[in-house]
């Protein structure tokens, strides 16, 4: 088992807690429709009823929360972490290259 320590040196993005709604769409067309945890420039960690599967690619579409607006991305993503919990799965997610879009609604949600 990794220590605390180890797990938070891997951590290399600044994380921000989310609620929100988001819908995977799996490499195999599968959707599933899952809650935001939290969110930062390198990925985001969901809360899924159905393992999505570790190694899964697919495409993510988030609406990112602003006080005044949210404003919906769509990256591409590989789970990279799926843990079954008392109401389903966390799965944690890694971003594909982002569009240049997509990084700069994530950079003004997680740094203004």
């Amino acid at each position: 088992m990794e220590s605390t320590v180890m797990q938070e040196e891997r951590r290399v993005h600044q994380r921000r807690v989310v609620r929100v709604p988001a819908v995977l769409r799996l490499s195999s067309g599968r959707e599933m429709e899952c809650r935001a945890l939290d969110l930062s420039l390198g990925g985001i960690s969901l809360a899924v009823e159905q393992d999505p599967g570790v190694g899964t690619a697919g495409l993510l579409r988030v609406a990112v929360p602003f006080p005044e607006r949210s404003q919906a991305i769509s990256v591409s993503v590989v789970v990279v972490q799926s843990i079954l919990t008392d109401s389903g799965f966390r799965a944690g997610l890694r971003f594909g290259d982002l569009p240049e879009n997509a990084r700069e609604v994530l950079h003004e949600f997680l740094f203004r």
